[in-house]
């Protein structure tokens, strides 16, 4: 019993001994790996490409006027991102109210409005700026991919 002890002991002392240089055998072997699959031969860095979702984040130019009418005009989606107050004191021509803060949750409902397109492009506007800005986010987010953040409703053209 106490020879297979012994035995045991010096199996484990002699595994033990080799799992860091196993392991240093593995480290080396895969940096090795890495370095010739990320190595350029010409010496230039690879050049970035856009993420998806940065790409998905941009969305259309915001605070231009003549885009906002040329896309209302061609049957954009146009939402009123203001208060139901706000909304009734004035708003775009064929406006739809949906409060900025209502939108994440109503995504359902702005889709149908698009006839199920979420690439068909949308005009969004509030008093500032800031309410739109934060309902073309949540859209984008959303996968509407055509937004474009008017500003405020002064800067809807008359």
């Amino acid at each position: 019993m106490v020879k297979t002890d012994k035995t045991m002991i010096s199996r484990r002392k002699l595994v033990s001994s080799a799992r860091p240089n196993t392991m240093l055998t593995m480290l080396l072997a895969s940096s090795s790996i890495f370095w010739v699959a990320c190595h350029d031969p010409k010496g230039s860095a690879p050049t970035p490409t856009p993420s998806s979702t940065t790409l998905q984040q941009q969305g259309l130019p915001d605070h231009d006027p003549a885009l906002a009418t040329r896309l209302a005009g061609e049957g954009a989606l146009v939402l009123d991102v203001r208060t139901a107050m706000e909304y009734m004191t004035g708003s775009a021509p064929n406006a739809t109210n949906i409060p900025y803060d209502e939108v994440p949750e109503r995504i359902s409902e702005i889709l149908s409005l698009q006839g199920g397109d979420k690439h068909k492009p949308i005009v969004v506007f509030c008093r500032s700026g800031k309410r739109s800005s934060k309902a073309k986010q949540s859209l984008l987010a959303a996968g509407f991919d055509q937004v474009t953040n008017l500003g405020g409703f002064s800067d809807w053209p008359e």
